[in-house]
């Protein structure tokens, strides 16, 4: 089988016609330029609120506030050190004091953070109830 090689047909051109489309400047087809293309909005998924339009906030002063009682509570605890090798009977004593004072503390703030989720749950409750409430009693 041999191959077909198909050439494309040839452009005649004169000199005429060469020549008048250098020398008409004015009368060249001119360039169009397209108009620029919007920038694409980003819609968060989740809220359905643009993204980056909105400048970054900082935190605020009750999350600043949280963020150092949280560093504050950073240091190293007693359960993480460990025993000396020549720990006499009153050091270890205190040593394990010191550990359950801890585990004291540690079962207060954990009971104060369930505490806290369940009022938070309850409260975000009630505002979704009261905005289902106010939606049904608005006449469209």
């Amino acid at each position: 089988m041999v191959p077909v090689v198909v050439e494309p047909p040839e452009e005649k051109w004169d000199c005429e016609t060469i020549i008048s489309t250098y020398s008409n400047l004015y009368n060249r087809p001119k360039v169009i330029e397209e108009p620029a293309k919007p920038k694409s909005i980003r819609v968060s998924s989740k809220t359905g609120i643009p993204l980056d339009v909105l400048p970054n906030r900082g935190l605020t002063a009750k999350q600043a506030e949280r963020m150092t009682r949280i560093n504050d509570s950073d240091l190293p605890r007693v359960s993480t050190q460990p025993r000396g090798r020549e720990e006499s009977r009153e050091e270890r004593k205190a040593r394990k004091q010191a550990i359950k004072e801890e585990r004291k503390e540690r079962r207060v703030e954990k009971k104060a953070n369930k505490m806290a989720f369940k009022e938070e749950k309850v409260r975000q409750e009630k505002q979704m109830l009261n905005l289902r409430t106010n939606v049904q009693g608005l006449k469209l």
